[in-house]
């Protein structure tokens, strides 16, 4: 039935199929049932909720509660380009990319914000990278005016809890602390 088992996160696995010569993928619970079908292109990692990014067609993803069995699309492949990170109820989210002979090398970066789990912009699009959140925070990237960046830390109401002061990329937090 599945070419291939992953190990439990959150209280699910991921599946994979292959289908001509493409792998498909979804996730079952512990008892074995399929709560999400392996038809799938990319899969993200369940947060503690059971909701999980999966990207179903090229560049169009769907958010799914894999406790509720509820599907909602995210982005239709015209909103831009969602990460598969889900946690602490936020993705990541870049700007739409420019069409092939619409970029230059003066075509600024599309930069990263967040998505909630009904789709909708929480924190808009404005760091240069950004981490999925971690205990409440996420490191983001600001690039200034004259291209000089710096490491800093949001939180999930996208106010700045940490200010941008570090140069070198940061870790995620674990128990209330994360290496910079």
């Amino acid at each position: 039935r599945y070419v291939s088992i992953g190990g439990f996160i959150n209280g699910f696995a991921k599946v994979f199929r292959v289908e001509g010569s493409e792998w498909k993928g979804g996730f079952i619970d512990h008892s074995g049932r399929e709560v999400l079908s392996a038809a799938n292109r990319t899969l993200g990692q369940p947060d503690k909720r059971g909701y999980v990014c999966v990207e179903h067609e090229f560049m169009k993803f769907k958010l799914a509660n894999l406790r509720t069995g509820h599907e909602r699309i995210l982005d239709d492949g015209t909103q831009g380009v969602t990460a598969l990170v889900f946690s602490d109820g936020l993705c990541i989210h870049r700007e739409k990319p420019l069409l092939r002979g619409e970029q230059n090398s003066s075509t600024p970066m599309r930069p990263y914000g967040f998505k909630d789990h009904h789709g909708h912009i929480r924190i808009p699009p404005s760091y240069s990278a950004v981490h999925a959140f971690s205990e409440g925070l996420a490191a983001v990237k600001v690039t200034n005016d004259f291209g000089e960046s710096k490491w800093g830390f949001i939180d999930t109401n996208g106010r700045m809890a940490i200010s941008p002061r570090f140069s070198n990329e940061p870790k995620d937090f674990h128990d209330g602390r994360a290496f910079v």
